[in-house]
């Protein structure tokens, strides 16, 4: 997969900037992705701050193998101290499998086939009741922290 096409198209969304190709590395697992930072609004009502800067990694492919197994997974990267979560994927996942296409209607929104976006748990973005906390702080079991590496020298 040639990741010009990956860091063009996130390149041509609105707000969007410092788009850098890369690829991560999950287990026995590496996909082609990019990085990424939006500038956002909140939505009206929300206690989270104004502005902000929304910060991601999108990936090309299905979802990690660890992820499929369980919901309650997340990332860690060597040097720096947040947690990362999928914050959205594509297609669907229904029990436990994956679907291998995605329905045409999201298409348009997916243009490289199975997709999944990566998502920092950044405390100073989150709503005032959840800054400090990790990820799983309300959670009845904690989440398993799997090791993550994000290789921007290894794109294309």
């Amino acid at each position: 997969m040639d990741t010009a096409k990956l860091t063009n198209w996130l390149s041509s969304l609105p707000e969007t900037f410092e788009v850098t190709p890369t690829t991560i590395t999950i287990g026995d697992q590496t996909f082609v992705a990019a990085s990424y930072k939006q500038n956002r609004t909140a939505p009206e009502g929300c206690q989270c701050p104004g502005p902000y800067v929304h910060e991601a990694i999108h990936a090309i492919g299905k979802l990690p193998k660890c992820k499929l197994r369980s919901r309650r997974v997340c990332f860690t990267v060597e040097g720096d101290n947040r947690e990362w979560y999928v914050a959205a994927y594509s297609p669907s996942v229904i029990k436990g499998k994956q679907a291998d296409t995605i329905d045409p209607k999201f298409a348009k929104f997916n243009p490289f086939g199975p997709t999944f976006t990566l998502c920092p748990w950044d405390d100073e973005k989150a709503m005032p009741a959840y800054r400090g906390q990790k990820i799983d702080h309300n959670d009845p079991k904690p989440y398993k922290r799997i090791s993550m590496i994000v290789d921007k020298r290894l794109a294309d």
